[in-house]
């Protein structure tokens, strides 16, 4: 997934310039636009009804669904990474509750 690569990378210079808060915001921001898309939902869609969409989906937590795409704040390195990471397996997961396309032969 070369956009996650991209989004990371941005996330660790962030990170060596020891602003971990703007790291996760460009993290954030770019795993919410592939799961608006991923989802079919409007690119007008806010922040909160997208966490709502994936927690329904996923028939998670509303509370922590919120908290990974909106709310938790990172004080150190270490919790940019966990983070990040957290997205990851959100996306993940929303990925994986739809189905796969078939590939004519």
């Amino acid at each position: 997934m070369h956009a996650t690569e991209t989004t990371e990378g941005r996330a660790r210079l962030y990170a060596a310039s020891q602003d971990t808060a703007h790291a996760l915001d460009e993290v954030r921001a770019a795993t919410r636009r592939r799961l608006v898309r991923l989802l079919g939902l409007s690119p007008r869609t806010t922040p909160e009804h997208l966490a709502d969409a994936v927690a329904e989906r996923l028939g998670a937590d509303r509370a922590v669904v919120h908290g990974i795409l909106i709310d938790d704040l990172p004080r150190t390195d270490r919790d940019l990474v966990a983070a990040s990471d957290r997205l990851r397996d959100l996306e993940t997961s929303v990925r994986a509750t739809l189905p796969t396309e078939r590939t004519p032969r």
